[in-house]
């Protein structure tokens, strides 16, 4: 941390440094801190797409959906092939209940990233909510199969596909 501070210092014109250290305070909890550097880099360079995500992120985990959701779609307007961000928003989208535009999010998060087990969970659990078991039951299955082993998505994954087959046969 104490690397991106000195670099903020002696290049205070560059935006890169404050939104690295952002990213870094987010990982270790720190949302606060993450979101002044965020802001502070976005003024800087309010053309950053990785920027705009991330922040977007640190809405999230500070309980603001709404301002998430804000941020995913301004990074996507400036780096429509970012997969992780559709990826994102379409996991916002589908904890407001906007099922629709949730699986329309991580429908082409996947399609910008098919390998994402990920975002197939995701996307799993939106068919679910909405009552689509058999479309959620198919991404459940296919997350499993390309998930790594050590995957942190996989118990729930399992999970989920086991009350659905128990609901609904094959």
């Amino acid at each position: 941390m104490a690397d991106y501070g000195e670099s903020i210092r002696l290049h205070p014109e560059l935006a890169a440094a404050q939104i690295a250290r952002a990213k870094q305070r987010l990982r270790r909890g720190d949302v606060t801190g993450a979101m002044a550097d965020f802001d502070e880099g976005l003024r800087r360079d309010p053309r950053d797409a990785t920027a705009w995500g991330e922040r977007g992120y640190a809405w999230f985990v500070r309980g603001e959906p709404r301002r998430a959701l804000e941020d995913f779609g301004r990074s996507l307007e400036i780096d429509p092939a970012a997969a992780v961000v559709w990826q994102n928003r379409g996991s916002v989208r589908a904890g407001q209940k906007d099922f629709a535009g949730a699986i329309a999010d991580l429908t082409r998060s996947l399609e910008l990233d098919p390998s994402s087990a990920e975002a197939l969970r995701f996307r799993g659990m939106a068919h679910q909510l909405k009552g689509d078991l058999r479309a959620a039951a198919a991404d459940f299955e296919r997350a499993l199969e390309i998930g790594p082993p050590a995957w942190e998505g996989r118990g729930d994954a399992q999970a989920r596909l086991e009350e659905i087959r128990k609901r609904v046969p094959k």
